[in-house]
């Protein structure tokens, strides 16, 4: 079994806080090819959505899937030899909810503090050159624990705030990834 194996099995029935009571499965990771045990880039965000918890796999919903759509178009801008392998990952692995509704809510600090092994866990193995926290809680937290990182806006923000993805947060993307460029050219 290698590190990788260890680490789902270790985490995906993790019950160390109370996100695991309301959690359909654990979002622990994803990449991008799928499988892949090392990444160049990981982005962290904040905790699974509905769409994630659902499918065990982080930013898979509809900001996932922004998120992926605008790295796919920022990777092309690279015109690396190599295109980069991408991971995903969240402070927690299960969906913080507010039990009574059911909508998203930011993960407490206890939260984030019981789950923070397990993604420090995951960025040993995944070994990525560049990590980029997505969105501020993401940000706060990797900084607050002295993880070195880049940041882009969380996708369901600009969203929310009646905007489009349009070209100028591709290139806010495409400005943290570019930074990998040179590293991966090194090699």
């Amino acid at each position: 079994m290698n590190d990788l194996e260890k680490h789902i099995k270790r985490w995906s029935s993790c019950k160390l806080c109370n996100l695991h009571k309301t959690a359909s499965k654990h979002a622990l990771y994803d990449t991008e090819p799928e499988g892949a045990s090392i990444v160049d880039i990981l982005f962290v965000g904040e905790g699974p959505g509905r769409g994630e918890d659902m499918l065990g796999k982080p930013f898979v919903g509809a900001s996932g899937k922004r998120l992926r759509d605008c790295i796919e178009k920022a990777i092309t801008y690279l015109h690396a030899d190599k295109k980069p392998v991408y991971g995903f990952t969240n402070l927690v692995a299960c969906r913080p909810c507010d039990s009574k509704n059911g909508s998203n809510r930011v993960p407490t600090e206890v939260e984030v503090s019981q789950c923070c092994a397990r993604l420090m866990q995951i960025i040993m193995i995944l070994n990525p050159r560049l990590i980029i926290a997505v969105g501020n809680e993401a940000h706060f937290a990797l900084r607050t624990r002295g993880v070195p990182h880049g940041r882009v806006t969380h996708p369901s923000y600009i969203v929310r705030h009646g905007h489009e993805l349009d070209q100028s947060y591709i290139d806010s993307v495409f400005c943290e990834i570019k930074n990998v460029k040179s590293r991966l050219e090194v090699k």
